[in-house]
């Protein structure tokens, strides 16, 4: 599920995260702010899940954001560090290999959407190794 809010403080990511699991309980669903940059470029805030997440992510907010005439149907999505100013610029300053970065894009006429990307950043974060 992608939001885009106009404001960037407007929906907190927990916020957004919290409704979306109360209305859709026992729904799997991955819940993705964005941000139309221009018109080829997103920057979302999500926590992917899995190696799939990220490209889950990535082509829902493309769709979306084409859907609702704010994109073009190729863009680059690049994903916001916890912590960050939500400041594009700042975002590709710190993503200096491109691992935050994935390059979508939506052929409209057969509906095939393809992500291409390093595939470096999946996680942020902690866990314990069992």
């Amino acid at each position: 599920m992608v939001a885009f809010p106009q404001a960037l403080g407007m929906l907190s990511y927990s916020d957004f995260s919290a409704l979306v699991n109360k209305t859709f309980p026992g729904k799997k669903i991955l819940p993705v702010i964005a941000r139309i940059i221009t018109s080829e470029t997103l920057l979302l805030r999500v926590h992917p899940k899995g190696e799939s997440g990220a490209c889950a992510a990535a082509c829902a907010a493309l769709t979306a954001a084409v859907c609702a005439g704010s994109a073009d149907t190729e863009a680059v999505v690049m994903f916001e560090q916890t912590g960050t100013d939500g400041q594009p610029d700042t975002v590709i300053a710190q993503d200096t290999d491109n691992s935050r970065r994935l390059a979508v894009v939506w052929n409209t006429k057969i509906n095939e959407l393809q992500v291409i990307g390093s595939g470096g950043y999946l996680f942020e974060g902690k866990f314990d190794i069992p």
